[in-house]
C-alpha cells in the first residue's frame, strides 16, 4: 500500500483487516531461524525504496514478495529458502 517501501507495524497492518482468516502467519523451522537477523537488517535498508506495481524482478524498485526473496537470498550457497516463480494473474487451469 502506497508509492514506497515502509515499515508497517503488525496492529496497523491487523488494523486494516481484522479478519485473522486472511492472515497465515508462518515461523521458519530452527534450523533456518539464524538467517532472520541479516534478512530484518536487509529489509531496513530497503525503506523508502520506490514500490514496483509491475512486479519486475531485479530493478531499481521492489514488490513485497521480491523484499522477501531477497532478504533470505543466500548469496553463498544455493540453498534458497524461497524460488522465484514467474509472476501472472492467469489462472494456472485454464490460462
Amino acid at each position: 500500500i502506497g508509492s514506497h517501501v515502509k515499515s508497517t507495524s503488525l496492529d496497523s497492518l491487523f488494523l486494516r483487516c481484522p479478519d485473522p482468516k486472511k492472515y497465515l502467519i508462518m515461523r521458519l523451522t530452527k534450523a533456518n531461524q539464524f538467517r532472520i537477523p541479516l534478512a530484518c537488517k536487509y529489509a531496513k535498508t530497503t525503506i523508502g525504496k520506490a514500490y514496483n506495481d509491475r512486479f519486475i524482478y531485479d530493478n531499481d524498485s521492489l514488490y513485497c514478495s521480491e523484499l522477501i526473496y531477497n532478504a533470505f537470498l543466500n548469496k553463498s550457497n544455493t540453498e534458497n529458502l524461497f524460488y522465484l516463480q514467474p509472476m501472472t494473474y492467469k489462472d494456472p487451469k485454464s490460462g
